[in-house]
């Protein structure tokens, strides 16, 4: 294992005997993988470029949450992830060898016994990988990535053991005889097609699937203390936000108004976006649907409020909340009732998550009823899938993406929407019938 400060690789015994430190420069190592249970066995490297790629080389601030569903999605991608080709392989090899070296053999001699066995084996073993792919689909800690290639890897192996019975048949057909060979022929030909059937189920399900996180918070907050200890803070990790810091706005500044207001739903997120400039960048106001920063947040209002042709971006969770995110901006007293305002909903969107199928989506009760409760005015702007997704309790939260995603999702959504032309948006007329152009940005970044 590397070491962080001179470099030099230290084997178990150096570690050992150097007490945990760098035989060479005596830094301390904060983990060690040979005492770690997998998959959360890591390296102090490992730990050292998720910190640099979340802030990207300490260039950006990001949120605890965020380096959190990093770490969770890097040690999940540790996991052994066979590529479809892979699997193929792991199938054909040996049955390629063991026809080459044990049944060839015996043919020659016209001995076909071993090759009658030889077919049956095969459907066993394809039938050995329906089931483990099925557990391991099955399993909320396999990722998305998983389970595509899983399912892929079994079509693969479901139509090469197709090919190999089709072979076998047309080689060996006369000398087994009618009856044996249309019998194993079939056997091996039904067991082929349901792997082939099954693979192809598991990928149009990917959308319903879910995930369950391999990293508890608990432990995560224990790892980032002890690396704190030894190689010091992280300088663009944020602390939680906090309600009552007060944040001031010059006299000069308050005279004049932002061309754009970006809303998002968690404190977290409004406290990172302004820590990374997004505000100056932009011409942009910055602010939580809590109204976070709160000491500033009615002089910013009062400045948006003399622009007529502000737009509004609303970045949140796609969650029940996420959903009524934009109703209350348009029916709020607080926020924009009564007044008809340009709203861009950036996401996160449960279409989005539909389409793309590359978000890792959790599941929750509380979101669940969350969801039955939505009122009829938000519920109309959904699709029936997607009330479908919440009603079923499934999120995914604004902090699963990195500073950089959520930069780069900001920038698109307002290009977009200043290239939006009118017959772009769709009005959207909520309860109270304050209306507003609202749109809706199918692709999340």
């Amino acid at each position: 294992m590397k070491c962080i400060a001179c470099g030099t690789d230290n084997n178990l015994r150096e570690r050992t005997e150097h007490g945990g430190r760098c035989s060479r420069c005596q830094h301390p190592f904060v983990f060690e993988p040979t005492t770690m249970t997998p998959p959360l066995r890591f390296t102090d490297g490992f730990f050292e470029k998720a910190i640099a790629d979340i802030s990207a080389n300490d260039t950006l601030y990001f949120t605890p949450n965020q380096f959190y569903y990093l770490l969770n999605r890097r040690l999940k991608q540790k996991q052994v992830t066979t590529r479809p080709t892979g699997c193929l392989a792991i199938f054909g090899f040996p049955v390629i060898l063991s026809f080459a070296f044990f049944v060839m053999p015996r043919v020659a001699l016209e001995e076909y016994s071993l090759l009658i066995a030889w077919l049956l084996g095969m459907a066993a073993l394809v039938f050995l990988a329906i089931i483990t792919t099925f557990i391991g689909y099955s399993s909320q800690r396999s990722s998305i990535r998983q389970r595509r290639n899983t399912a892929s890897g079994l079509q693969l192996v479901g139509g090469a053991e197709i090919l190999f019975a089709v072979l076998a048949s047309l080689a060996f057909g006369s000398q087994l005889g009618a009856t044996d060979i249309f019998a194993v022929f079939t056997i091996n030909v039904i067991v082929g097609m349901v792997a082939i059937v099954i693979g192809y189920l598991q990928k149009s399900r990917l959308g319903n699937t879910t995930e369950v996180p391999i990293l508890e918070h608990r432990q995560f907050r224990d790892w980032l203390q002890r690396w704190t200890r030894v190689n010091g803070e992280l300088p663009k990790l944020l602390p939680p936000p906090i309600s009552g810091e007060t944040v001031t706005i010059s006299p000069d500044v308050s005279a004049y108004s932002f061309d754009r207001l970006i809303v998002v739903e968690s404190e977290a997120i409004a406290q990172m976006l302004i820590a990374n400039n997004v505000h100056l960048e932009h011409n942009a106001a910055i602010l939580s649907i809590t109204g976070y920063p709160h000491n500033i947040f009615s002089t910013v209002m009062e400045m948006l409020r003399r622009n007529p042709n502000l737009s509004v971006y609303a970045l949140h969770d796609a969650s029940p909340k996420g959903m009524a995110m934009v109703q209350q901006l348009t029916t709020d007293p607080q926020w924009f009732q009564g007044q008809t305002v340009n709203v861009i909903d950036l996401g996160l969107l449960p279409r989005q998550i539909l389409t793309q199928l590359t978000f890792a989506v959790y599941t929750s009760k509380d979101r669940e009823k969350e969801a039955k409760r939505l009122p009829a005015s938000v519920r109309q702007q959904l699709s029936p899938e997607e009330l479908t997704w919440l009603e079923a309790g499934k999120f995914v939260e604004l902090e699963a993406f990195g500073p950089q995603k959520l930069l780069q999702v900001i920038r698109t959504g307002i290009s977009l929407g200043v290239a939006a032309d009118s017959d772009r948006l769709s009005t959207s007329t909520w309860g109270d019938g304050d209306s507003g152009m609202f749109l809706a940005v199918d692709s999340f970044g």
